[in-house]
């Protein structure tokens, strides 16, 4: 039986939007066969033996799947960390490497995620894995950890793209062009997805107990700049 893991990059684990797109690409790869395996990277890089059981686990998979966040135009802290040490991993340990594929998400309204995506195909070049695809997409907190069949219409061609990519990739195949530039295109006018964003903002400070989510108190602390000569 062939083997995928998935690494789910987000800090937020269970409840991240890279969890709901990695695990909805799990279930539909199961349902072709294949087995399945899902590592934290945020919680594994706190213990040396949780990162020996995921190394242990890639190393007989045949596919990699890395589910993450955008964070500052590149990977959250625990991904980098994962890639140096499997990196390191990699320079003594002889095998097959197996394929690999990236889904990251980014908040903005905008798919701005090349920098990253760029940086994930070179760690895969540099371990020997060969390139499988990436879907790459913008609006992530438009899903923010809700399963994507709860999301309906949302999501629906988010779905499609992920069942033919599912498709192609038990075939050995790469993800196709035309399913990752349908995956990236965006599920709400931008407009609307500013409008969700500045809402759930306004909740979250409710939430918190912050009355004004435009103050600045540190501001006024600031000494003023000394006027020169």
């Amino acid at each position: 039986m062939s083997k995928v893991v998935l690494l789910v990059g987000s800090p937020r684990g269970d409840k991240s939007t890279s969890m709901c797109l990695g695990s909805y690409l799990m279930s539909r790869l199961q349902e072709k066969g294949w087995q399945p395996t899902t590592h934290m990277v945020g919680r594994t890089v706190d213990s040396v033996a949780d990162f020996e059981g995921m190394f242990s686990d890639l190393e007989g998979a045949q596919l990699v799947v890395l589910a993450t966040p955008l964070y500052m135009d590149s990977l959250p802290s625990p991904v980098v960390q994962f890639m140096e040490l499997f990196g390191m991993r990699q320079v003594v340990v002889a095998g097959p490497r197996p394929r690999m594929c990236l889904i990251i998400n980014c908040s903005f309204p905008e798919d701005q995620n090349q920098v990253a995506v760029q940086i994930v195909r070179h760690f895969a070049a540099d371990t020997g894995m060969e390139w499988a695809g990436t879907l790459t997409m913008g609006q992530g907190g438009a899903i923010w950890g809700e399963a994507l069949e709860d999301l309906r219409r949302r999501t629906r061609r988010i779905r499609s793209s992920l069942d033919q990519a599912a498709s192609a990739l038990v075939e050995g195949k790469a993800i196709p062009g035309d399913v990752e530039r349908t995956f990236s295109k965006r599920m709400v006018p931008s407009f609307l997805y500013r409008h969700m964003v500045n809402k759930g903002w306004e909740a979250t400070g409710k939430r918190n107990k912050v009355r004004n989510l435009k103050s600045r108190p540190f501001l006024r602390d600031i000494p003023p700049k000394a006027k020169g000569p």
